[in-house]
């Protein structure tokens, strides 16, 4: 009888149903599944927080671009979040962004549904952001004449807003008393 409920007692126990699991494969589900949570946060970040488009920047430039990381840098320091991608040819982001064949620049950019071109300022963009004015793109433009050393400075700037057909109209900048938006406006 004693035999007969040591074996029912052995049915019943907890322990007797589980199968073994070996001590390796529990260390490395262990180690596994937190690895894939964090791997499945990463992965999803931009999805459960999505950055505001209006601080949003997406730059691609070319390797042999030696200014475009100062421009990233002075727009990263003012708030806005920039995803660049350095490519060897950005003829497709070009063409995804509607950039005219006529400009060329060493690392064109896209801000809210418009394509950039050129050093534009963080008040620019902000601007760009609250007027939201009819076009496809914002081109600076610079002329350049060389100082007495002979190297290349900027002598003046004009901000060229780029319609669907490639013609551009200047956008006049504010005046200077006025400084564009506050930077607290869109951050």
């Amino acid at each position: 009888m004693a035999s007969k409920n040591k074996a029912r007692r052995a049915r019943l126990s907890p322990e007797a149903a589980a199968p073994m699991i070996p001590k390796e494969l529990k260390i490395a589900l262990l180690v596994a599944i937190p690895f894939a949570a964090l791997a499945a946060l990463v992965l999803g970040w931009s999805r459960w927080f999505p950055v505001p488009p209006e601080r949003l920047v997406e730059v691609v430039w070319r390797h042999d671009c030696a200014c475009a990381s100062n421009w990233m840098k002075g727009l990263r320091a003012e708030g806005f979040v920039v995803r660049d991608f350095e490519l060897d040819d950005l003829s497709s982001s070009r063409k995804q962004w509607q950039v005219p064949a006529s400009i060329d620049g060493c690392h064109p950019g896209h801000y809210m549904g418009y394509f950039l071109d050129g050093h534009l300022t963080p008040a620019v963009l902000r601007r760009l952001a609250l007027e939201r004015p009819k076009g496809i793109g914002l081109q600076k433009r610079d002329t350049v004449k060389p100082d007495a050393e002979g190297k290349l400075q900027i002598v003046s700037s004009q901000l060229m807003l780029i319609d669907a057909s490639g013609a551009a109209t200047v956008w006049p900048e504010p005046p200077a008393n006025e400084g564009g938006p506050e930077p607290s406006t869109l951050k």
